[in-house]
Formats: structure tokens, C-alpha cells, sequence
């Protein structure tokens, strides 16, 4: 009550009485508080006389809230209180006690922003050891100093007081726990002065706060052209010009909601755009516009300060606008580059390079298929390629099942995070990498199971299958692929004589490219043929070589004896049966080699394999009998020719009795009609048993093959002898 009332003679009166100097009030504060409180210079001077401590903190009651927690100390520094101040030092306070907020002598000094003060602390020698402490919010004594507002008057005062503590040691790189330096501070409370002298010391221009804010959005909150000029000066600031925040603010958005046209123009000069869009698709123009009154005026400095017209006449070619400010060229206007990486994100890009790098490579492997060496490879490689994405399409519902599983199971394994990593990872345990010493330490009953379901339905079940498909189809893609492929060459050959056709009409077009092509294109009308030489079919047109694959030898052997090139008008003449004899047989080789491609292309079955065996045999039988009929005729003609005027008188009627008994199982068939097996296929199938053939007299008994001839007068000796 003494302190309440200023009572320098009852204080004295009661602390000569023996009353105690440390007693506390129903509020938990002593005298010594009090007396601070009321900057009572003489009652602090008498309380500290008779021992009252500056270090004792106030014990507020528990339900009354709202005061500190403090030492007199704290309060004296927190008010500014000079002389209590120093008659607090001279009994020795503890500096490094903290009040509730966990702030020291240090931190109240400098929010008090009191000078003299804080060089009082400064010269004790404890001061080291709370100069770089934090109270309860991550904040130093520097950010005690700058983190509230003042005026042009005390920004002197702040300026000198953070020197002071520079030099003491404080360190001017130091964050709260929300990301905020010093430095961000004194950009965003215009502390211009400040925010020079921080950079010259060393502050880093570049921190981030965890709303994402730079150093640019703080001198723009308040629109401080000064301050954001001293940093946009460092140079270590462009890459944040554009750079948003959390809620996709850019710095030049802070600068329009603070109406400074100078910061606007700052940042469009250092590598802002009026082009550029924000997140709701308003480009920078567009903003300033809508929410800038002087936006006509910002706008009038922006184009007289980066445009001029230049000296060259109106109607020259080379007439053109020129940026005079070399900053505004290279920065503020954008490029090709720098409106792509507006518009499109670096990973985009990376996508399409590496989609477009693909795609090129798979063009120019399908180009390839075009040689007769790479083409059917290529074919069977689409072809095998098509069939596994069906297969896959089959049992994509089951590895997507198995995906699933394994995302549930072992959602603690990183491959197993989501669902795309997951079916990744289950695409590649398809072919074995299962990797199994990784997933044991997650393994339990059911996720033991579902791997060795895994691994007998799609490791060994599912991929054998898709390897056993692949194979089965690779015969059938052979013989396919020839076919393509020479389709394919055709259609090149087609495309490449219409440009010919274009290049001979063109008269720009070179003279000796166009004779060297035009050269290339022609088709010789005859080749000459060397079967003999070692090293394969080759033809000679003008001493160069050509080579030949052997099967179209083969078929152009063929071709070149086609039956319509034979006469068979004169069954007499010895010539005309060789040639018969020689055609029938290359027609014989020839339609045995097509069925034998025919059966090669029917199912693999026992019952169409034994059928097509006994059509083959009663086809070769067929063809033996057409032999031996031709050689009968050749060997008739013969014998006519030599003993037909001895042993006969009229040779015209002994040649009508000539005749050859046909076996009952084949069709009449004469020696000028045309091969069965080119006629129908249903005259293959013998109607009976085969029966023995019979022939005329003085016939050779025994001819080559697995028939037996028979003359009449073995068979009938008294019918022979009658008629002779």
C-alpha cells in the first residue's frame, strides 16, 4: 500500500519495523513490482536497498489471467524505464531469466526499441550468452527490434539498435518458427535504411517463408519502392519476380493491392510481364486495370521509358520499335522460351521429348521392315505384339486384383504406395523379380498366400502361356511375313516411280540426280542366268550382278513351262511325247509342292492328316498310271515305226486294234486332255479296287513302276489264236 500511494516515508518506516520486503500482493506481485510499475524511482531504490531481489518473478493466482510472469527487471525494460533500469543493474539481475513468453532482458529491450537501454545491457558481460536465444515463437532479438511498425522518426533509432546487436553478435539469418528472417521484417515495415544495412551485412535475399512469401512479397505488402530496389539489386532475387505464394499471389499482385505504381514498375522491369497470367487466367494488364487507379498513369511510364521510335525512315525494311534499357530486353520481355515455360511446365516438356523420341525411333525400325533381310522380323514382331496386348487385355482384371492386394498388404513398402506404383511393381514380379528378401519383414499368413498364388497363376501359369503363344504363332508369321513384306516393297516401289514422275516434270530438279534415279527405276527386259556359280543364282546386265533369290528361279523355271506351251495335236511324232513326258512331269512337281503348302496350312489333327495322306497317295497314284499311259504310247509308236509294214499288211486297221485296258478305279482319260489335279480335286477318290492293266501284243511284260502289263495272249490264248 506504501508503493501504491508513493509513501517514501512509511516504506521506509515499514522496512525499518522489520516488514517483509518481499511479500506478495493477492495479484502475486511484490513491491519491487510495484514500484516499477509505477516508475517510482525512490521506492525502487529503498526496496533494493533493503534487499529486495530484482529477480523474483510474480505468482499471479491461478484464475486470474492476463498478467505476465515477469521479474522487476522485465518490467522495467519492457517499459522503457531508464533509471529503474540502471538501478536494477547495479544489484547484478539475472539476464538470461525468462518471463511467460520466454523472452529475455535482451527481447524486451529491443521491442521497447529504447537505445540507451539496450547499451546498459550490452555492457554486462552475460549478455553473450542470451544474444542469439528465442523466446516461445522462434523470435530473436533482431526480430524483436523490426517485427512491429513505426515511422520515419524512429527508423533511425531501430537502425542504430540493430548495428548495436550486429555487432554484439546477433546473427541476421536467424528464422521464427513461421520462416521469417530479419530481413523480411524490415522489407515489410518500410525499413528501408534496414533492409541496406542488413544486406550489406550478409542477410540472405533469397529465404522463403512457409506461406511461400519472398523478401519481394514483403516490400510490396506495404508498396516500399525503396526496399525492393535495394533487393532487386543484389541479382540473386530474379528467379523470384514471378515466383507465388501459397494462395498463388505473385509479388506484382502485393504491389497493385497496395496501389504503388513504382513497385509495379520495378517488378516489370526485373523480369515481370504485362502478358503474364495468374491463376485465374488475368494477364498482369488486365490486373492493374481493374484494381489500380493509376493504372493509365503506370502505363504512360512503362512505354515512354522502353519504347522509342528509331532513326531509320518509316519506309525502310529495317524499320523498327527498339527497346533503348538493356534490363527491359533482356528480362522484361519474354521470349519464345519464356512463354512456352509459362504456358507449358518443364515436366510436359520432358514428357513430349521423350513420347516423340520413342515414336521416331519405332517410325524408323517400321522403315526398316521395307528390307527383304529385316522386313519379316519386323512383321513378326507387330504381329506377336498385337497378340500379347490382347492377351493381356484377357487377364488385365487379374493383375489388377493382384495390385490391389499388394497395395492393402504392403502399404509400408515405398513400390506399393499407390495404385499406378503398385501395378508397376506387380508388371514387373510378373517376369520373376518378385524380390522377395524385401517383403519378408511384412509378411504375414494372408500376404504369404497371396504371393504363391501370384507366383503359380502369374509368374509360371500366365507367363508360360503368353511365351507358348508367342512361339505357336512364330511358323504361321513366317510364312505370312514374306508375303507383307514383298507387299509392302511394292507399295514403296509404286510411291517411289510417282516421284519419279513428279521429278522428271520439275526442271529445278538436278539433271545427273535425275539420270542417276531414273537409272535406278528401270527393269532390265532379260537377265542371263548362271545356276552354276558357287556362290548362288546371279544374273549379268552390262558386267554388274544382281542377285537372285532362289525361289523365284525356282518359280520362274516353272512358269516357263507352262502347258500352254506344248502341242500335243500329234500323239505319232516321238518329240511331241518327250515333251509331253517332260511337261506332265514338271506339272507333277509342281502341284505336289502347292498340296504339300496346303497341308502345311490345315490344323495339325490326326484325322485331317491321315485323310490328306491317302488323297496324296491316290494322287500319285493317279499320276503314275498318266506315266505309264504316255510311256505305252511312246513305246507303240516305236514299235509301229519298226515292224508294223513287216508283220501287217494294212497298218491302219492292226493300229485300230491296238488299245489300253484302263483300270476300273480312274476315270477314261485321253493323252490330250489336261492333269486331273487341274480339273477338279474330287476326281482324286478311286471309285473301285484297283484292276490289272492290260495291254496289246508284243508289249514289254515288265514295266518300271509297281503295275504288271499283260499282253492278250496271255490272257486269252485260243481267242488270240482264232483271230490270227
Amino acid at each position: 500500500m506504501a508503493c501504491h500511494a508513493r509513501r517514501l516515508d512509511m516504506l521506509a518506516f515499514l522496512l525499518q519495523a522489520g516488514a517483509k520486503v518481499d511479500a506478495m500482493e493477492g495479484l502475486g506481485q511484490t513491491a519491487l513490482h510495484l514500484a516499477v510499475f509505477y516508475a517510482w524511482h525512490d521506492g525502487v531504490e529503498t526496496l533494493l536497498k533493503h534487499g529486495a531481489s530484482p529477480n523474483t518473478l510474480c505468482e499471479p493466482p491461478p484464475g486470474v489471467k492476463g498478467l505476465r510472469i515477469e521479474t522487476p527487471m522485465h518490467s522495467a525494460v519492457r517499459r522503457g524505464d531508464l533509471p529503474s533500469t540502471i538501478l536494477l543493474l547495479q544489484h547484478r539481475p539475472d539476464l538470461a531469466q525468462r518471463d511467460s513468453d520466454l523472452r529475455s532482458v535482451l527481447h524486451l529491450a529491443a521491442s521497447s526499441r529504447s537505445l540507451e537501454i539496450m547499451r546498459q545491457i550490452l555492457k554486462e558481460k552475460q549478455v553473450r550468452e542470451v544474444i542469439k536465444s528465442k523466446e516461445s515463437k522462434g523470435n530473436s532479438v533482431l526480430h524483436m527490434a523490426l517485427m512491429t511498425e513505426c515511422d520515419a522518426v524512429c527508423e533511425t533509432t531501430i537502425h542504430d539498435l540493430v548495428k548495436e546487436l550486429v555487432h554484439v553478435g546477433a546473427d541476421i539469418n536467424d528464422v521464427n518458427l513461421q520462416g521469417e528472417s530479419p530481413l523480411f521484417f524490415a522489407a515489410q515495415h518500410r525499413l528501408s535504411r534496414v533492409v541496406e544495412t542488413l544486406i550489406d551485412f550478409g542477410a540472405d535475399v533469397t529465404v522463403m517463408t512457409r506461406n511461400g512469401q519472398s523478401l519481394l512479397h514483403a516490400a510490396c505488402l506495404q508498396g516500399c519502392a525503396t526496399s525492393l530496389g535495394h533487393i532487386l539489386k543484389t541479382g540473386k532475387v530474379q528467379d523470384l519476380v514471378i515466383n507465388c505464394d501459397n494462395d498463388g499471389y505473385a509479388p506484382f499482385h502485393y504491389a497493385v493491392q497496395s496501389g504503388s505504381i513504382d513497385c509495379c514498375e520495378l517488378l516489370l522491369t526485373n523480369g515481370d510481364h504485362l502478358t503474364r497470367m495468374n491463376k485465374d487466367g488475368l494477364t498482369r494488364c488486365s490486373v492493374i486495370l481493374r484494381q489500380l487507379p493509376s493504372a493509365t498513369q503506370l502505363l504512360t511510364r512503362l512505354f515512354d521509358n522502353h519504347v522509342r521510335l528509331s532513326n531509320v525512315p518509316h519506309h525502310d525494311p529495317n524499320f523498327r520499335d527498339q527497346s533503348m534499357n538493356n534490363s527491359w530486353e533482356n528480362s522484361s520481355e519474354p521470349s519464345t522460351d519464356d512463354m512456352m515455360e509459362t504456358m507449358v511446365s518443364p515436366k510436359v516438356v520432358r514428357y513430349a521429348a521423350a513420347i516423340s523420341a520413342f515414336f521416331s525411333w519405332v517410325e524408323f525400325m517400321m522403315l526398316l521392315g521395307r528390307f527383304p533381310s529385316l522386313g519379316s522380323y519386323v512383321l513378326m514382331f507387330t504381329r506377336v505384339a498385337r497378340a500379347i496386348i490382347k492377351f493381356l487385355a484377357a487377364f488385365s482384371s487379374l493383375i489388377i486384383g493382384f495390385s490391389v492386394s499388394f497395395l492393402v498388404l504392403f502399404s509400408k513398402k515405398d513400390e506399393f504406395g499407390t495404385l499406378p506404383l503398385s501395378f508397376t511393381k506387380t508388371l514387373m514380379m510378373m517376369i520373376g523379380e518378385i524380390d522377395f528378401s524385401n517383403l519378408i519383414h511384412d509378411l504375414d499368413f494372408l500376404s504369404g498366400v497371396f504371393l504363391v498364388v501370384f507366383l503359380f497363376l502369374v509368374c509360371i501359369l500366365m507367363t508360360n502361356l503368353l511365351i507358348g503363344l508367342a512361339v505357336n504363332d512364330l511358323p504361321d508369321l513366317q510364312r505370312q511375313g514374306k508375303i507383307r513384306r514383298l507387299s509392302k516393297q511394292v507399295s514403296y516401289l509404286v510411291s517411289y516411280e510417282r516421284l519419279m514422275v513428279v521429278a522428271r516434270s520439275l526442271f529445278c530438279f538436278p539433271h545427273q540426280l535425275r539420270i542417276l534415279l531414273t537409272h535406278r527405276c528401270k527393269i532390265p527386259q532379260s537377265v542371263d542366268v548362271f545356276p552354276n556359280k558357287s556362290n548362288g543364282y546371279r544374273v549379268s546386265r552390262k558386267s554388274s550382278h544382281y542377285p537372285i533369290p532362289t525361289e523365284t528361279l525356282q518359280e520362274a523355271i516353272i512358269l516357263g513351262n507352262d502347258d500352254s506351251k506344248i502341242d500335243f495335236n500329234s500323239m505319232e511324232e516321238e518329240d511331241t511325247l518327250s515333251m509331253q513326258f517332260r511337261s506332265f512331269k514338271i506339272k507333277y512337281d509342281r502341284d505336289r509342292r502347292q498340296l504339300q503348302r496346303r497341308l502345311t496350312q490345315l490344323p495339325d489333327t490326326i484325322t485331317t492328316e491321315t485323310m490328306l495322306k491317302e488323297r496324296l497317295d491316290r494322287m500319285e497314284q493317279m499320276i503314275q498310271y498318266q506315266i505309264l499311259n504316255l510311256s505305252l504310247q511312246l513305246q507303240k509308236h516305236h514299235f509301229v515305226c519298226t515292224n508294223c509294214q513287216q508283220l501287217l499288211p494294212d497298218t491302219r486297221t492292226q493300229k485300230g486294234q491296238w488299245q489300253t485296258v484302263i483300270p476300273k478305279n480312274f476315270q477314261v482319260i485321253n493323252a490330250t486332255q489336261s492333269c486331273p489335279v487341274q480339273q477338279s480335286d474330287n476326281n482324286w477318290f478311286p471309285a473301285q479296287a484297283a484292276q490289272p492293266l492290260s495291254a496289246t501284243r508284243n508289249v514289254p511284260q515288265a514295266i518300271s513302276g509297281n503295275m504288271r502289263l499283260q499282253t492278250p495272249l496271255h490272257q486269252h490264248p485260243s481267242m488270240y489264236k482264232k483271230q490270227t
